[in-house]
């Protein structure tokens, strides 16, 4: 009896393709934050939105100037509160999507190549 392969080259690359699409894709549309008004004299250096690799939310990032009435020339940065729609949300990790897809592409191609195999 011939011992079938498990995956070939073109196969692994459709699958890691297919993840990768499904894994950006899953969280820029998982993952979208309308921007708020900026009412205050900071700089908004990072907007609030989803870290990529574990989906949980983070506020925005600010630059303000501290010494602006005595003319000091500081900048602190910080991160400013959570708007409270995303506060409760979560967006699909790229990994987790990655893994998604590319599981799914594995599965699919290994049953398709196992019933060919079977029938010829």
């Amino acid at each position: 009896m011939v011992q079938r392969r498990w995956w070939s080259v073109q196969q692994l690359v459709l699958a890691c393709c297919v993840g990768l699409i499904v894994g950006v894709g899953g969280f820029l549309f998982t993952s979208s934050v309308p921007l708020p008004a900026n009412g205050s004299s900071c700089d908004l250096i990072v907007p609030a939105g989803f870290d990529p690799w574990n989906g949980l939310p983070h506020g925005p990032t600010l630059s303000c100037q501290a010494g602006q009435a005595t003319g000091e020339n500081l900048e602190p940065t910080g991160q400013a509160g959570m708007q409270q729609d995303i506060a409760l949300r979560r967006a699909i990790p790229v990994p987790l999507g990655f893994a998604i897809g590319a599981g799914l592409v594995l599965i699919v191609s290994t049953v398709g190549d196992a019933r060919r195999y079977r029938s010829g």
